[in-house]
């Protein structure tokens, strides 16, 4: 509240986000609006008390107006619009994390990324190393769908708060896609599938450049990357996916008015 009221909502959503990733809390945030209206309330009330103490008109002037703005944030922040349901679709390596970390402070949205929540479901701190091989261990077929049932009842329980919600994972099969959208559909809001996209050489440099780094969540090697090329499913025709490429300027605020503009009646 402090963030949003200083003029900084994106560092905001900075903090909430990475709190409700170390946490896991998310069910926590189905009260964010309701503690964040009741603070701006109190900053309300104290502000107008004060008023009533000051010796000085311009300070009581400051007070009284302070008072106004904490009340027409709180009544901002429970008469938000519809929220969406922006879903992440991309090869390892083709920036979807990157680009769901800008999309969440700018929309601003919680996002809830597979690598992380895969990782929470078998007890595994985020970036620890699994030791599984490709389709096997936390990568199995069973451990994916677990992982993607999670995104999905997270990504409801927030929707139905009304927040803005980020589904960062590969979505690489139609299925899972279908499955996002029909969570949306559900909520009653509108779903945008956001397909992040690269030249191979790339994504074969940025993984071997993430790789050095040892502080990431995702386990996706060079094997992986190759196995998803053989295996992606792209996003069909129909799909209406808005498509970024990363290896070039990326217009965040743009996208943001395309995401947004898919979202109205």
């Amino acid at each position: 509240m402090d963030l949003t009221e200083k003029g900084h909502p994106d560092l905001a959503a900075h903090f909430l986000n990475r709190y409700l990733e170390r946490s896991g809390d998310y069910d926590g945030a189905m009260l964010l609006d309701l503690f964040f209206v009741y603070r701006c309330l109190v900053r309300a009330k104290v502000a107008a008390i004060r008023s009533r103490e000051r010796e000085s008109e311009a300070a009581r002037s400051a007070d009284i107006s302070d008072a106004r703005e904490y009340s027409a944030m709180a009544r901002r922040q429970a008469s938000r619009g519809r929220p969406v349901l922006v879903i992440m679709c991309g090869l390892s390596g083709s920036g979807k994390t990157w680009l769901a970390q800008r999309l969440m402070a700018a929309l601003p949205a919680i996002r809830v990324r597979s690598d992380i929540e895969r990782k929470r479901l078998f007890g595994l701190e985020e970036t620890a190393a699994s030791g599984s091989d490709i389709g096997e261990g936390i990568y199995s077929a069973q451990a994916s769908e677990a992982t993607y049932n999670r995104l999905f009842a997270v990504a409801r329980n927030l929707l139905g708060a009304q927040h803005h919600v980020v589904l960062d994972a590969a979505f690489l099969r139609t299925e899972q896609r279908e499955s996002a959208r029909a969570v949306a559909s559900r909520a009653g809001v509108d779903a945008v599938l956001v397909y992040a996209e690269a030249p191979p050489d790339v994504l074969r440099a940025r993984i071997e450049t993430r790789a050095t780094l040892k502080d990431e969540a995702s386990e996706a090697d060079l094997a992986v990357l190759e196995h998803q090329l053989g295996t992606a499913e792209q996003p069909r025709a129909e799909e209406s996916a808005v498509v970024v490429d990363t290896g070039g300027d990326i217009d965040v605020d743009e996208l943001v008015k395309t995401i947004l503009g898919r979202d109205q009646p």
